[in-house]
């Protein structure tokens, strides 16, 4: 009996150890995939215009550095038909512990495009980030009420005309902080909005344009010495 209890003790002492090693062997990533699929992509409607799906970010690796990097306390992303972006601005505030950062989403629920998904109290969006703050209201209401705003990383994916698009880059252009960033979606040129992205290039804006990757994403850095409207 005491002979069976040993190997016993033995057999589970070597198995732990085994496991032990094997998690151990196992590399480290810096990406928690099951998060990923499970908060920031789930119920993310047209996340794939993103280039993002179950558990890879795409371009929201992209909007994620972004705001990681700037250490971004205001985020504000201008339309959302499944809270994908503003997940991902959120979950960098969260990740860097940033105090009294606020991620604000604002949709009007209007438009042929892209119309908001998450409007229910129950949706997994609301749920799941209660601290994104919504403003239901068209954007240009919205920046013309809010002139103290000093906005780190603006995401622009609202009104996909090109005067909507135009009137929404120049109404918060003002409210933009030093050294702040644009990312504007939809640039591979199949949809209206696509051609602010030359009038800016033109303006000599510091402006990236990934058309290859989802729906197309342009981004715009800002600092003082940016062209004038």
């Amino acid at each position: 009996m005491m002979h069976c209890l040993r190997k016993t003790i033995v057999t589970y002492i070597l198995f732990t150890i085994f496991t032990a090693f094997q998690a151990s062997a196992q590399p480290l990533s810096l990406i928690n995939s099951e998060y990923i699929r499970s908060h920031l992509t789930y119920e993310a409607d047209w996340a794939e215009s993103h280039e993002a799906e179950g558990d890879y970010l795409g371009c929201g690796m992209l909007y994620y550095a972004l705001a990681y990097v700037k250490k971004a306390k205001l985020s504000v992303c201008l339309g959302s038909g499944g809270g994908f972006v503003p997940r991902i601005m959120r979950q960098a505030q969260r990740d860097l512990k940033l105090v009294k950062a606020r991620t604000i989403l604002i949709d009007a629920n209007t438009g042929s495009y892209g119309r908001p998904q998450w409007l229910s109290n129950d949706h997994f969006f609301k749920k799941a980030f209660p601290d994104i703050e919504i403003i239901m209201d068209l954007t240009s209401n919205v920046a013309h009420a809010h002139p103290e705003w000093k906005i780190d990383y603006l995401h622009i994916d609202a009104d996909h005309s090109f005067e909507g698009a135009m009137s929404d880059f120049y109404n918060y252009l003002p409210l933009m902080n030093e050294e702040s960033m644009i990312t504007f979606h939809d640039t591979n040129g199949l949809l209206p909005c696509s051609k602010v992205i030359k009038i800016l290039k033109k303006k000599k804006y510091e402006l990236v344009n990934f058309k290859e990757y989802g729906a197309g994403v342009a981004i715009i850095h800002l600092h003082k010495k940016h062209p004038k409207r």
